[in-house]
């Protein structure tokens, strides 16, 4: 999911060390937008949730040799 961060600092040197502490937390930085010399906008991707994934033979519907009705989706 896209998302968007804000930097800024009260001196260009406030700002720098902002942007770079926030850089460093996020995965995928997209791109980013000066908007002045102390703020900038960080346009960055965050990874959705892993599903719990299940296998058929961990369900108690499971029965071996017969479909089961709940398959769809599962691995």
């Amino acid at each position: 999911m896209k998302q968007i961060a804000i930097a800024k600092g009260e001196t260009p040197e406030q700002f720098v060390k902002n942007y770079n502490e926030i850089c460093s937390n996020l995965k995928f930085v997209e791109s980013t937008e000066l908007i002045s010399e102390t703020m900038a906008y960080i346009f960055y991707e965050e990874e959705e949730p892993k599903k719990d994934v299940r296998r058929c033979a961990e369900c108690s519907n499971y029965d071996w040799g017969r479909g089961c009705a709940f398959r769809c989706g599962v691995i």
